[in-house]
């Protein structure tokens, strides 16, 4: 929200930090990242996955911003001698919010699948923290028993879709364009 609404030097460092995220390949950069930690929680992989992902939800947040700093009440709020703070917690932050929240909302479906893929590579969660990668991971050794393969990866599937299901009513709801 700061990079949108301060140009210049906020904004040119916060994007500038994005982009050199974007530019790594965020599997290969979570692996490395992890093989940095003697012993993996949930908390950590959690914090890994969010410290590369962020740069996105930045990007759409920062877009949303200077569309929103421009309009009228903004503006009339600045005339009135509306300082920055009480301008961005009072009209931008709640007027560039929405598409945000449904960003969020589809990205944790990917962060699951995340978690899940880097934990079925071994780099992820450790036994006897409980997670779908590792029980796929283990299933693979059992190659004439489908069963154990196939539960973890249907209920895995089927949660990522409901997460991605959930993100788009999300911002079905709250796209103002979509509104009759």
């Amino acid at each position: 929200m700061l990079a949108g609404y301060f140009p210049g030097f906020v904004d040119s460092l916060v994007s500038r930090t994005a982009d050199v995220l974007f530019a790594l390949p965020g599997l290969v950069a979570m692996i490395v990242i992890l093989q940095a930690f003697s012993s993996r929680s949930v908390w950590t992989i959690a914090f890994v996955i969010v410290l590369l992902g962020w740069p996105a939800g930045m990007r759409l947040m920062r877009s949303t911003v200077l569309s929103v700093r421009t309009r009228e009440y903004v503006l009339a709020s600045r005339a009135l001698g509306a300082g920055a703070q009480h301008i961005l917690r009072v009209h931008i932050l709640p007027n560039s919010v929405a598409p945000l929240l449904a960003m969020t909302t589809l990205t944790v479906g990917a962060a699951v699948g995340t978690e899940a893929a880097l934990t079925f590579l071994g780099i992820g969660l450790q036994p006897p923290t409980i997670s779908w990668g590792l029980q796929i991971a283990i299933a693979a050794s059992y190659r004439d028993d489908v069963h154990l393969f196939l539960f973890p990866a249907l209920l895995l599937t089927i949660t990522v879709m409901a997460f991605m299901i959930m993100g788009d009513t999300v911002r079905d709801a709250l796209d103002p364009k979509l509104k009759r």
